[in-house]
């Protein structure tokens, strides 16, 4: 399931404040489905606010910005003790943006330089059942297979807490719709996202 990224890539990682050390991976560890590092990071106080970007070398990439609209962050507690030693995976999932029952969050990365690129959506939560809901990428639905868990109950990248999306062009943009309150079980939270080159 894992391979070494030949593509440049953007990674962006979500993370609760300055204060979780946990969730920052120093930039040169390697994490994701298809590893990469120079991950950049994108905090809850930045919510609303345009960050710039970096490149899976840690190169700048003159433009190119994300910005979030969420109501919070929060955290899998679960992955705290592996993500503490610097495990990336561990560190990727332990924060995320929250999901809303008041409004839709959405994720923007406008000026990615690559004509065509796939994006790898990777999802987190601190409770087990249930499942992630669909977002919508670029206008289209998507969603995950099978059942969500715990960084704690499942520590693999799996079908469950990561989607992929193919030959996608020009800006990104990443919608999780407002949770009913009854669907307490099934979340849109969402711990980090992965923009990689296609050629």
């Amino acid at each position: 399931m894992v391979a070494s990224c030949v593509a440049s890539s953007i990674g962006i990682n979500f993370v609760e404040s300055s204060s979780h050390a946990s969730q920052f991976l120093k930039s040169d560890t390697e994490a994701g489905v298809v590893l990469q590092s120079a991950w950049n990071h994108y905090r809850a106080d930045q919510a609303g606010k345009k960050v710039a970007l970096v490149d899976n070398e840690g190169k700048e990439l003159e433009g190119a910005e994300v910005v979030v609209k969420a109501d919070k962050f929060w955290g899998d507690s679960s992955a705290e003790e592996v993500a503490s030693k610097g495990n990336g995976d561990a560190q990727l999932r332990r924060g995320y943006i929250d999901d809303s029952v008041e409004e839709t969050v959405s994720i923007r990365v406008s000026d990615i330089p690559y004509k065509s690129y796939r994006v790898l959506i990777y999802f987190s939560s601190d409770t087990n059942g249930g499942a992630y809901l669909p977002v919508r990428v670029n206008g289209k639905k998507f969603a995950t297979e099978g059942e969500k868990k715990t960084y704690g109950s499942d520590q693999r990248w799996a079908k469950s807490n990561y989607l992929e999306v193919k030959g996608l062009k020009g800006t990104l943009s990443i919608k999780v719709p407002k949770r009913e309150e009854r669907e307490m079980e099934n979340r849109g939270t969402i711990a980090a996202v992965q923009i990689i080159e296609e050629k």
